[in-house]
Order: structure tokens, then sequence, then C-alpha cells
């Protein structure tokens, strides 16, 4: 049915799946972001409780792995074992609908801008996680610094960060399930 590379491959990602799930940051319950304009010294400050940034790098640190390729287990690099001709159809389908829901997410544009710019979450994901959390690419540490000098617009797109890295925690779970059904699938055939 697949290959012995291919079954391994989806045994890492639900290996590093089950890691991603245990993280922290999903178990952390209400995150809230308070900002308060102080008149006296005509700063906005800005509270960010119920998540620490420890919580945030360890998500991090195993989450690009769904969304950088070099190791063989991104949703792009999945999609190769899905687009196999000897995955069933119901499967495949189930796994591209997944991953065009989490496209159309990435598109999404939750209310904030930056130099006129509308952001989308895609951009929030690639800005924090290639500027500072996952990596330092010079394009984007360099929007990153940008935000970084509005302490409070930092602290928003953090929080609002935290919402992406849920959805991309439930992708990461339903994928899991997916890869789970499969692997029995060819244990059946085999």
């Amino acid at each position: 049915m697949i290959t012995g590379d291919q079954q391994r491959r989806l045994q890492l990602f639900n290996e590093k799946a089950d890691k991603l799930l245990r993280q922290p940051l999903l178990r952390v319950g209400t995150v809230s972001l308070k900002l308060e304009w102080d008149a006296e010294t005509n700063e906005l400050r800005h509270t960010l409780a119920g998540v620490s940034e420890t919580d945030i790098d360890a998500f991090v640190l195993t989450a690009r792995l769904f969304v950088q390729d070099q190791d063989g287990i991104s949703f792009r690099r999945i999609v190769e074992i899905y687009d196999d001709p000897d995955v069933p159809w119901s499967m495949a389908d189930r796994f591209r609908d997944a991953r065009e829901k989490w496209t159309a997410y990435l598109d999404v544009q939750p209310g904030m801008a930056v130099n006129l710019k509308t952001l989308t979450n895609g951009d929030i994901l690639r800005v924090l996680f290639y500027g500072d959390l996952a990596h330092v690419n010079e394009a984007k540490r360099a929007e990153y610094e940008q935000w970084r000098a509005v302490p409070a617009f930092a602290a928003l797109a953090t929080f609002h960060l935290i919402g992406v890295l849920e959805q991309l925690a439930s992708l990461v779970a339903f994928i899991r399930g997916l890869n789970t059904d499969l692997l029995d699938a060819v244990k059946v055939s085999s």
C-alpha cells in the first residue's frame, strides 16, 4: 500500500504530534491581554497573562516541525504521502480538506495592520516564527523588530499567535488521527 519510508514518516509525525499535544501551552486556560493607557507617562502599557514565554517557546520548538519542510513531516511533505495513488481516496480527501482549511485560516485577516499593511494569521505566524521564535530570518527579523518597537503591538501579535498555534495543534491532532487510520489500514492489508 505505502512504502516503509512513508510509514516511518507517518509514525514520526504522530510521535511529534503526541509531544506537541502534551505541551503546557495547550493547557494554560484563559490567556488575556490587558492594555492600559497611562495618562501621566503618556504610555500604553500591556500585560499578557495566562501564558509564559517558556510555554510558547516549548510549543514552537516542536510545532516548527509541522511547518518547515526539512524534516519530512511538515504538512507540505505529508501531502506527498496522501497524494500516493495507493492511499484510499477518502483518507486523501480528508487530508486535503483539512490542509485547505488551514491554508484558508492562514489567509484570514484578524484586524491588525503595520505600516498600512493588513496582516493575516499567516503573516503573524511567519514573522514571529521566522523573525524570533524558531529562526532568525533576516527579512522576518526586520519585521519583528518593527513590531517590537511598539511593545503593545508586539504583545497583541503574540496574543493572537497563541490562537493561531491552537489552530495548528487542532490540525496536527486531526492529521495524527488520519495517520493512525492509514497505518492501521496498512497493517490489515499486509
